[in-house]
């Protein structure tokens, strides 16, 4: 097994001694899985792709976070744009006060919006405390209309995160070359209940922003004409949900289109475990054992000598950011590739 590079416009295969690890995260993973001749047969098939080994699961349950931001201008200086000055850096090098005393991120609040009881304990939304103002650039990210697109100077935001999506995605291939792209289908906001969960988390930011502490330094809401293409009346559930989907966008936390899982012994254990448990299609725990494309030791089914190391191993998303968790896989991938190949030799005893 090896892999086979570009390398000064030639070709070149370079041979594995031991195996090879596969790290190019939730999109790049999947789609170098299905180049190689592993995933869904039918869609290799269609690409002219012969097919290694029929993994279904391959390029399924794609999902990722989705923000929102609820923005005001604020009447005193915040971090951004127009804080870039000799006099603020001088400020805080001397004194440690002024914008660039903040990390622009200044707290973040984890809490249950109520839609998600399945959950139990785990938290459905967070959300982010921003001391800085929108600029052209953001709005644009989020797909505010060019004619509502502006930059402020001051301002804060209140910014939600859908952290458990009920939606899922995929990731297909556009053709059978390596240098095209492949196609990415998120899925945002497919599944109803990530919309309502969204329209709360909605509600709690404005309810943050609007707070009587902030009386003092805050301004009028940032975006407003974009707000006022909203045909719903203001406030309503209608309204909110019309938000949502409007304007929230990618935090760039793809994960779970190679999905980790008990196969073989570890799947008949675990399947007598859970045999009183109900389960559904959204339970991170259960699935399809198809569908399962990497074993608890990372190892890609129906391939020797191949894994996964990276986010696109986790069944669900955490709650919570992915880098933390991404370096986890990566320390205990290296953990058990070391431990699979660790060969101890006998010490000699005098």
């Amino acid at each position: 097994i090896g892999v086979e590079v570009l390398q000064n416009g030639k070709s070149i295969i370079k041979q594995a001694r031991r195996e090879v690890v596969l790290s190019c995260g939730a999109v790049g993973s999947p789609h170098l899985l299905m180049l190689s001749g592993v995933g869904p047969r039918e869609h290799l098939e269609e690409h002219g792709v012969e097919v290694v080994f029929d993994s279904p699961g391959v390029g399924e349950n794609l999902q990722d976070h989705m923000m929102i931001g609820v923005g005001h201008e604020a009447k005193i200086e915040s971090l951004g744009e127009h804080s870039v000055s000799a006099g603020n850096l001088i400020k805080y090098l001397t004194k440690g006060t002024g914008p660039f005393a903040s990390n622009g991120l200044e707290g973040t609040m984890f809490y249950q919006t109520g839609v998600r009881k399945d959950l139990g304990n785990a938290p459905d939304m967070q959300i982010h405390f921003v001391a800085a103002p929108a600029t052209a650039q953001d709005q644009a990210n989020i797909g505010f209309l060019p004619k509502y697109q502006r930059s402020f100077k001051y301002g804060f935001h209140s910014i939600p995160v859908l952290l458990h999506p009920r939606s899922r995605g995929t990731i297909r291939l556009r053709d059978a070359r390596p240098t095209s792209a492949p196609i990415i289908q998120p899925n945002y906001l497919k599944d109803p209940t990530d919309v309502v969960s969204m329209r709360e988390g909605l509600k709690m930011a404005y309810k943050i922003n609007t707070a009587a502490p902030f009386d003092e330094v805050r301004g009028g809401v940032m975006g407003k004409e974009a707000w006022a293409d909203n045909p719903h009346e203001p406030f309503t559930d209608e309204w909110w949900e019309f938000q949502a989907r409007q304007f929230s966008a990618t935090v760039y936390h793809p994960v779970g289109t190679c999905r980790m899982g008990p196969v073989g012994d570890e799947r008949r254990a675990f399947e007598r475990e859970q045999k009183d448990v109900d389960h559904d299609a959204h339970d991170g725990d259960y699935c399809d054992e198809n569908m399962i494309v990497v074993d608890s030791r990372l190892r890609v089914r129906g391939v020797k000598r191949l894994r996964v190391v990276d986010c696109s191993i986790m069944p669900t998303l955490v709650s919570g950011n992915t880098n933390a968790p991404a370096i986890m896989v990566g320390e205990k991938g290296a953990d058990l590739i070391i431990a699979d190949h660790l060969v101890t030799k006998p010490r000699r005893v005098d």
